[in-house]
């Protein structure tokens, strides 16, 4: 959060101090500089194989930006509703009468400033000038430079799609993804946006402003939705394996721990506020980031099934953006089934002991964006329909046939995507409890051993729930079961035990990282830290 009037914050202006969301921020900061490095190996066979992998984006936030690992997409069609004459640019929203305010007193007042000097979004169309955009565009034989290549720019600079050969296109490249990319291209709702008849429902409903464009972010399952457009992908975007294969890092994106590192340009305590407004919970008991976390898993698993339902839908289909589309696309299966080492042992011939139902030859499917639904089918009580979450898990046992016939599954793919944005729209509005989350965190703890042994995917996902999930239970100020500092210390333990480093012996292009076998080496302690969380869990309720 913005500090108080009349204070200033100006490394952190996003950071609001003294809450208890502070308290695990280091972990999601440091652990996702760890995936920054992860998503180079995923571009080439094992890098202790090899030795060498295609160009990688540096392990930390410090050293380089990491936007091209952010903002990323492959479309099959630009969408229509791209029209460049809708889009203002950002300056539009950065007067000093609007949002631009160099006092900075105010977070509304002055959100250009803290978003511009903070936010990497905005470097988005910059990354597309840059050498590795140019060699991913070479390697995919595309005509034209990533920054007016529309695949691109949809993401990267979704003001310059459609706006070739036009003055000001480079203008519209460097604003990145600037305001309107999240809120809405203004041109049609600009001039009431400044009204005060805006703010009031009754006059400018959420239906009325989305009909002129406006994407209403002060809702959190809109925003995650927007987020995960381009972080996850959707039916006209997304990041396949071709792209993955050219260079582009993999999307590893995981919404409560997005959010926590990015700098706000908003007040994060009104997003409570009206949480528990919406849900009728007390105030002190908002569990924001769990629900940050929950909802994210189901809007992930959508976004992954709209890719899969266009994906099953284009392999016949010579009308689409890609007719014969290789079905089914790799890159939503486990990169590490295919990517690792096979001159030694690994932790794959040795996880049959658990009931994986995996047989010779298949993959797991999903293995990132459905994260953890398939194992909380008897966790989630009253929140999410079980059936949904055995659906979810059967869809996922099919997707693993090295053959999968696209009529087997599509009807089930369009009726779980219908059934998951209703659980979402639901669960936004419920009450996610403090006894709710304990019920997740001891069912995810029961079964860690068989969640950890499906490889770094899931246990990186099993961390980031339970991360998220004691954050959400250390919100309340009143309650007793703040996290502990022996379960901070095992959960770095375990962030470092996930982490995949990089070495310096190599000069750029090159960088070495290392091979899926250093799991293989950590699976022992990364099961002993889940299970000294269950020890700490124990000891904490007998207080």
């Amino acid at each position: 959060m913005i500090p108080p009037r009349n204070t200033t914050n100006s490394l952190h202006p996003g950071k609001e101090p003294g809450t208890s969301r502070d308290i695990c921020r280091p972990l999601y900061r440091r652990f996702f500089v760890a995936v920054a490095g992860f998503s180079a190996i995923l571009i080439s066979a094992s890098a202790d194989s090899l030795g060498q992998v295609p160009p990688a984006p540096s392990p930390t936030f410090e050293n380089e930006p990491r936007d091209a690992e952010v903002f990323s997409a492959l479309p099959t069609n630009s969408p229509q509703d791209f029209l460049p004459d809708h889009f203002l640019g950002s300056q539009s929203c950065s007067a000093s009468s609007c949002h631009g305010s160099p006092r900075r007193e105010s977070v509304l007042g002055s959100a250009a400033h803290f978003f511009f000097d903070n936010d990497r979004h905005q470097r988005g169309g910059a990354v597309l000038r840059e050498k590795r955009s140019d060699e991913i565009v070479k390697r995919l034989h595309l005509p034209k430079p990533a920054w007016e290549t529309k695949e691109c720019l949809v993401c990267h600079a979704p003001a310059a799609v459609n706006f070739e050969n036009r003055p000001g296109l480079m203008a519209k490249v460097t604003d990145g993804v600037g305001c309107e990319s999240c809120h809405g291209a203004a041109r049609n709702w600009l001039a009431h946006h400044h009204t005060l008849e805006w703010k009031i429902p009754e006059i400018w409903s959420t239906e009325s402003k989305e009909s002129l464009g406006f994407r209403e972010t002060k809702n959190v399952l809109s925003r995650i939705n927007a987020c995960a457009d381009c972080h996850v992908g959707n039916a006209n975007q997304s990041v396949n394996h071709d792209l993955i294969a050219a260079g582009h890092p993999r999307l590893v994106f995981e919404y409560a721990a997005y959010q926590s590192l990015m700098p706000a340009h908003w007040r994060r305590s009104e997003d409570r506020q009206r949480q528990a407004a919406a849900t009728g919970s007390p105030w002190n008991q908002p569990n924001s980031a769990a629900k940050d976390w929950l909802l994210g898993q189901l809007v992930n698993a959508e976004h992954e099934l709209r890719i899969t339902s266009t994906s099953a839908g284009n392999q016949n289909d010579v009308h689409s953006g890609y007719p014969n589309k290789v079905w089914p696309e790799l890159a939503q299966y486990d990169c590490f089934a295919c990517h690792h080492d096979l001159k030694s042992a690994s932790w794959q011939q040795s996880r049959s002991d658990f009931d994986l139902d995996l047989k010779p030859g298949q993959l797991q499917w999903g293995t990132w964006s459905l994260g953890l639904l398939p194992e909380l089918k008897t966790s989630l009580n009253n929140l999410v329909d079980h059936r949904l979450i055995e659906d979810l898990s059967t869809l996922q046992k099919k997707m693993r046939s090295p053959i999968v016939e696209t009529k087997s599954v599509s009807d089930d793919i369009l009726s779980l995507q219908h059934r998951l944005r209703l659980a979402a729209t639901f669960l936004d509005k419920a009450e996610l409890r403090s006894d709710d989350l304990r019920a997740i965190r001891n069912s995810l703890l029961t079964d860690s051993a068989r969640v950890t042994n499906q490889g770094w995917d899931q246990s990186t996902q099993l961390y980031l729930a339970l991360v998220a999930i004691d954050i959400g239970l250390s919100e309340n100020p009143y309650r007793s079961d703040r996290m502990k500092s022996a379960r901070e210390v095992t959960y770095r333990q375990l962030r470092e035990h996930l982490s995949f480093s990089g070495s310096t012996k190599l000069s750029p292009p090159f960088e070495h990282r290392e091979s899926p076998f250093r799991l293989q080496q950590n699976r022992q302690k990364i099961q002993q830290g889940f299970d000294d969380l269950t020890i700490q869990q124990s000891s904490e309720l007998q207080q």
